[in-house]
């Protein structure tokens, strides 16, 4: 279970790094791209703290705290996509 939150943060930070990378790097930017990783991370973080481990069944709270994360990473990626498009 820790490997699918783990796999899902590098997902989101590679997302938000892309879209990082694309965009200007002004001081404005990078601290709102900051700012929505860490918000969209925290629900993910918080689930997988809570999470019991011993236990084989997958709470709902870390369902749900995965597909908001999922997403979120789709939500990015789509932007990256229209970013990588305008600058072309």
């Amino acid at each position: 279970m820790e490997s699918v939150i783990i796999v899902s943060e590098l997902f989101l930070l590679t997302s938000f790094g892309l879209i990082l990378f694309l965009r200007k790097r002004t001081s404005k930017n990078v601290i709102s791209t900051l700012l929505l990783y860490l918000i969209s991370a925290l629900p993910l973080i918080i689930a997988g703290l809570n999470s019991p481990q011993g236990n084989l069944s997958t709470p709902l709270g870390l369902g749900l705290s995965l597909i908001y994360t999922w997403l979120v990473v789709g939500i990015s990626m789509l932007f990256c996509i229209v970013l990588l498009l305008k600058t072309k």
